[in-house]
């Protein structure tokens, strides 16, 4: 695993949020191989970028109003571990966390979890 710069990482997270709220400009932040694991992905995960996309597509058919944000960050040697918010048509707002792995500057893991 290679060593981030602080500056990298919070572009790399950036990106990533980004992704998540409907950016899909910012797919290359995710590598070819990612697994995200999820317990609302089929299976309890997803595993390449197309896969991951197919999932951050289907999720924002869902909820076409989702909006994600970081509250807090917390990074050591390419581990991210990232709390985050989600607000969207539900009222109210639901609160998770991701531990996120980067090798070469991407996404290559992403565990998530959240309150349902």
């Amino acid at each position: 695993m290679t060593k981030t710069k602080q500056s990298e990482v919070e572009q790399i997270i950036s990106d990533y949020i980004d992704l998540w709220n409907g950016d899909y400009s910012k797919l290359e932040i995710v590598s070819d191989e990612c697994g995200v694991y999820d317990s609302d992905a089929p299976d309890g995960e997803v595993h390449g970028r197309d896969g991951f996309e197919a999932f951050v597509r289907g999720f924002h058919e869902q909820f076409p109003e989702a909006n994600f944000r970081i509250t807090e960050v917390l990074a050591d040697d390419g581990i991210v571990l990232c709390e985050w918010s989600l607000t969207g048509i539900n009222e109210g707002e639901a609160r998770g966390m991701s531990k996120l792995v980067i090798e070469e500057g991407k996404i290559a893991e992403d565990w998530i979890y959240h309150d349902r």
